[in-house]
């Protein structure tokens, strides 16, 4: 569980889970593709697909030059991965909310908005933290969440930003 890291809470433990699953249908996905790719004997000509691990986005970097047909295990795979990815960021969301000043005692028409804000502008994100986060105060924790917000990233990042 969680590749090795400590988890300093036991609450966090489903983020954590979440996270390893994504990461688990991420080297799925990395072996289909690579399986594809070996049975069609061509990597340039298969669909027009590429793609590469790239070790500073921690991430496969599947790139599409041309559409065609295109396998529906591969894009079911890739929808998969992703939601895995949300759903563990909306897990640790709710553990800060629980771990804030609201302690979680919320109505349930405030828990129902709860999910991790991702935005690609700062003032929608401020906007957003008192729906997404209530409670969630600690100027650390608010800290890294702001750095990986989607706005701070440069324009050549922008594409890339997980």
């Amino acid at each position: 569980m969680s590749q090795g890291y400590p988890i300093p809470d036991p609450a966090m433990r489903s983020a954590w889970h979440k996270w390893d699953w994504a990461a688990h249908h991420g080297d799925l996905l990395e072996a289909e593709i690579d399986r594809v790719v070996k049975a069609d004997g061509n990597a340039d000509s298969l669909l027009g697909i590429g793609h590469e691990r790239d070790p500073k986005l921690e991430s496969v970097v599947v790139t599409v030059q041309s559409l065609g047909p295109f396998p529906p295990n591969i894009s079911l795979m890739t929808g998969d991965l992703v939601q895995n990815y949300r759903s563990a960021l909306d897990h640790a969301a709710w553990f800060l909310v629980h771990q804030g000043a609201t302690g979680g005692r919320l109505k349930e028409s405030a828990l129902q908005r709860i999910s991790f804000p991702i935005y690609d502008c700062r003032e929608d994100f401020n906007n957003s933290l008192a729906t997404k986060l209530p409670g969630v105060v600690d100027p650390h924790v608010l800290e890294v969440i702001t750095k990986v917000q989607p706005y701070n990233a440069t324009q050549a990042d922008k594409p890339l930003h997980a």
